[in-house]
Order: structure tokens, then sequence, then C-alpha cells
């Protein structure tokens, strides 16, 4: 790994005390800042990367004077995320309260959890919206709190009946010149399936959600929370559906193992892999995550045998220890849940190359279908869709040469 992605990663974890040495050795070398300020942005890591800057004494040591430039530009990132989430927990905790007064059961989901359990600072954690998951029978109920509260149905389609929808609902709420998102889902996920094929078992997946949720709080309001295991298979499925396992949501996963090791159920979250058939989706994140708990261990064990460790000797050996007990769990697991040669040949070489975001998503679909027959045929479907389903998507009948236009010219997404 070079000296540009090894930044990457340190800046992809929360806590670098015991390799700041290394951190800051990285930031002396002659580095190509076009392409690490990229990625940082977009991926989400400014923030994290200015508390790390930020944490050096620069009378102590003397920082290169693009480093210094970089930190003003990035404090400007950590501010803003910090106003606009501030933002959203004032208005997470209205809802919240409204549901709790409705008896509405409710788990919050994805950023707004995730700050408040692993990030403990809302400046760390970019949002783009609140994600809230209610039981399908509380759905109405559930629309007339967030009514109350200001919101408004995103989509006009969804006045006429929006339980049509298959996992979620959208709304917003305009806040001076800031537009509010929520997403209220009845589903933690269903795949999306390529020209109809079933790919996963969602409602067992959901009714093993609420089966195994455990009491919480957050922003001092009482909610459900998901329980370790599903957590971990939640973030996994989630790096899955953006098609990308970097950055702040490699952090999230990364640092959800680190919180909640000694509570995960390793047998279930592979049998839960196995019954829902996602296996693929779950190996691909946790093989990412091993390898980051792999070169921070190494990173640290270098340390402890330097001149210069970032911190004593005892307290290196016991995080380098329970990192450990973390990767000799995770290798079962993904010797368990491990694809085919050709799957992984088909990961590596194809999707992870695959420039395209909705090319290289209906690929990683093509992963989750088991029979090698189907994903071609599904492949084929994707490239060459039905006039019936053309039409369906563009909401309009289509002459034959219509229809062979848009096959050929036109991207249907």
């Amino acid at each position: 790994m070079n000296n540009e992605n090894e930044l990457l990663l340190l800046s992809s974890i929360l806590n670098i005390d015991e390799v700041k040495t290394k951190f800051i050795k990285l930031l002396k070398q002659n580095l190509n800042w076009d392409y690490i300020l990229n990625k940082i942005e977009s991926q989400g890591l400014s923030a994290i990367f200015y508390k790390h800057i930020s944490s050096i004494d620069t009378d102590l040591v003397p920082l290169p004077d693009k480093i210094i430039e970089i930190k003003k530009k990035f404090q400007a990132q950590y501010e803003s995320n910090l106003g606009k989430n501030i933002i959203l927990q004032r208005e997470l905790k209205q809802i919240l309260s409204e549901f709790s007064k409705e008896e509405i059961e409710v788990i919050v989901m994805k950023g707004m959890f995730l700050v408040e359990y692993i990030y403990k600072n809302p400046a760390l954690r970019p949002m783009a919206d609140i994600d809230i998951l209610v039981k399908r029978d509380d759905i109405e109920k559930a629309h007339n709190c967030l009514l109350k509260c200001g919101f408004t149905l995103r989509f006009s389609d969804y006045l006429v009946d929006f339980t049509k929808f298959p996992a979620e609902v959208q709304y917003y709420k305009q806040y001076y010149h800031i537009i509010i998102l929520l997403e209220m889902h009845w589903h933690l996920f269903i795949p999306s399936s390529i020209r109809g094929a079933t790919l996963s078992k969602p409602d067992d997946l959901i009714s093993t959600v609420w089966e195994t949720s455990e009491k919480g709080e957050i922003l001092s309001e009482e909610v459900n929370i998901m329980s370790p295991t599903i957590l971990v298979l939640f973030l996994c499925l989630h790096l899955c559906q953006h098609y990308i396992v970097d950055g702040i949501w490699a952090c999230d996963l990364y640092e959800t193992f680190n919180l909640f090791f000694e509570n995960i159920n390793w047998k279930l979250l592979i049998d839960y892999s196995k019954n829902f058939r996602i296996k693929n989706l779950i190996f691909f994140p946790l093989l990412k995550i091993h390898k980051m708990f792999k070169l921070y261990n190494a990173w640290s064990y270098e340390l402890l045998n330097s001149q210069d460790p970032s911190l004593p000797p005892e307290q290196l050996l016991e995080q380098n220890e329970k990192r450990k007990k973390i990767l000799s769990e995770i290798e079962k697991v993904l010797n368990e849940i491990h694809p085919t040669t050709i799957e992984k040949l088909f990961y590596d070489k194809i999707i992870s190359n695959t420039k395209n975001e909705f090319l290289r998503g209906k690929l990683t679909d093509v992963l989750v279908i088991n029979s090698n027959w189907k994903r071609l045929k599904a492949v084929f479907q994707y490239f060459f869709p039905s006039k019936a389903y053309c039409e369906e998507k563009l909401n309009k009948k289509l002459t034959i040469k219509q229809y062979i236009y848009y096959i050929f010219f036109k991207k249907l997404s």
C-alpha cells in the first residue's frame, strides 16, 4: 500500500493514538495531495482528518505549510457538519417525542445512531438525512406524526398510496436555507432485484431485526436499537447498497467492531448471511474491515518495537490482543461464507474497476443470485430490458423504433 492510501486508511479510523507517530511521519512525506484531498472529501472523511491533525501539537511537531492550509480548509467542513447535524438532532428529538406519545416503536438507523453510540461528536459523521425504521402496522401513525412535525412527503406518488412502495418513503422539511430530508423505512433492506428476481427474504429479515432489538436511548428519548449482530449485518448491506467499501462507511463498520466486539454473536452472523442469501454482500465489506484491522495491528507492532512508540508498551499490547481476537472471529466468518473463485474474480476484476455507479450497482446485485444461469439471464435483461419494462419505467407506450432507441442509446436507471 502506498503512502497516500495508508494516510487515507488512518483517516478512516477514529482513534489513532497508538499509531500517531506513523500518521505524523506520513504527513511529512512527498504526497500526492490532489489525490488525497479528492478521496477525503468524496468519502466523507474531512472532519476525522481535521480531528487527527488538530491533535498534533505543532509547537512540538512542526508540520509542512501545506498541512496547515488543509487544516483550515477542513475546519470549515467540521463546523459545517456540526451545525447541520445539531439541526438534524433537534428534529429527530421532536419526532421521537411524538412517536413516544403515540406508542410507536422506532429504530434510529445509520448516521444518527452512529453519532450517538460510536462517534460521540456530531461534527465527525457527515449525514445527508435522518433514517428511521418503524413497523409496517405503524406506518399510518408514524406518517401522521411526521406531518405534525412539519415534514412533507417528498414525491407526489406517495400521496396516492405510499404503502405500495416496498421499503421506504421520503419526506422533507424546509428550515431556513436548509432542506432536512428524512427516510421512513419499514424494511431493513430489500436487494434491488434485477428485473424482478427475488434476492432475499425481506419479511423474515425484518422480523428478526425487531425480535432481537434492544431498548436504548437516542438524544435522551427511549428507542429500540439493533442488536450488535444485526447492526454489523446492516452496515455491511448498507456499504453494498452504496457500492463502496471505503471512507466514512468503512469507518462505521470498523468502529462498530471495536465497540461491540464482545456482544456480537458470530455464529448468528454466519447463519443470517446464509439464511437470507446475502453471503456475498457480507463477505466483501468484512474482507475490507479485516484488512484494516490487520494493517493497523502491523503498524502498532512496528511502533511497539521502535524507539518512539505512541503509547506505553503495555497499552499497545493490550489493544493488539483485542484486535487479534476481532481478526480471528472475522476470519472464521469469512471462511464460512467465502465466495466461489469466479465470484471473487468477478468482484475484484469487474465490479471494483467499474466507474459508473449505476452499472456497478447492478453488477453487485448479480452476486446475490445463486444460480450462474440466472446471473447470465439477469445481466442480459439489464442490457436488453423488455419493451414492457421500458414502458413501465418511462410511464408511456413505446413504438418498436422508440423501444430500440431507448435500449441502445438511453440508460434506464
